[in-house]
């Protein structure tokens, strides 16, 4: 390695290997860690509320619509559902006329109620009035679930400004915790361990093995960095 040439013709020399002890605060260190933690989970959890927020209220306008789709929906089946209910009614005043009107006989009576069940049977048993009950049924389903995930999101949205004012208690608090120990147990100290670096090869090795994991490789890279 050549010498550095300093001011007046002096040259210094690295020394073929430097040596220094590393400590930390453990108990600063500790709580600031805790600390920074706890802001970045609530820091974390204030968006994620906002963006419940947020995306709540636009489902809130496409529940909205949903609803009424179905309830348009299910005005049009009730209508269709009325039209066959009239076509029994025909048909049932049809055969009451048909079979002694309001004083049958009990011949007559008993002819009647066979007729009406058996116009009645055919109606509802057509392809169309069943395809038609199986459409009410789905819609029915639909408006309940609909309406199930209308109070759930509501409750999102009437939770949402709670979370975020105690979320936002909870990060003040965090960052005064944080401020907090910056400046106590400045004088408290725990050693690491006993680095030294070769100036000549650029090996660092800590109380005598290899720098291997990744936070000892970052302290490597720090002191190649620094010039050693």
């Amino acid at each position: 390695m050549a010498p550095a040439d300093l001011p007046g013709g002096s040259t210094y020399q690295l020394p073929e290997t430097v040596e220094f002890n590393v400590t930390i605060n453990p108990i600063g260190y500790a709580q600031r860690a805790a600390a920074q933690r706890q802001i970045a989970q609530n820091s974390q959890a204030i968006a994620q509320n906002q963006t419940g927020l947020t995306a709540a209220q636009a489902k809130q306008t496409q529940l909205t619509q949903q609803l009424a789709s179905l309830q348009a929906t299910q005005t049009t089946l009730n209508t269709q559902q009325a039209n066959f209910s009239a076509q029994i009614a025909a048909a049932t005043a049809q055969i009451v006329a048909q079979t002694g009107g309001a004083t049958p006989t009990a011949q007559q009576l008993n002819t009647r109620n066979i007729q009406i069940g058996g116009a009645t049977t055919v109606i509802t048993g057509s392809a169309a009035y069943q395809n038609l009950q199986g459409q009410i049924a789905a819609n029915n389903q639909a408006i309940a679930s609909t309406n199930t995930a209308i109070t759930a999101n509501n409750a999102t949205i009437a939770a949402a400004p709670g979370n975020a004012t105690a979320l936002q208690t909870q990060l003040t608090a965090a960052q005064g915790q944080a401020a907090a120990v910056s400046g106590q147990y400045d004088n408290t100290a725990m050693s690491v361990g006993h680095v030294i670096v070769n100036t000549k090869t650029g090996a660092v090795t800590m109380d005598g093995k290899p720098i291997t994991n990744e936070s000892e490789q970052y302290l490597a890279d720090l002191c190649r960095k620094a010039g050693y």
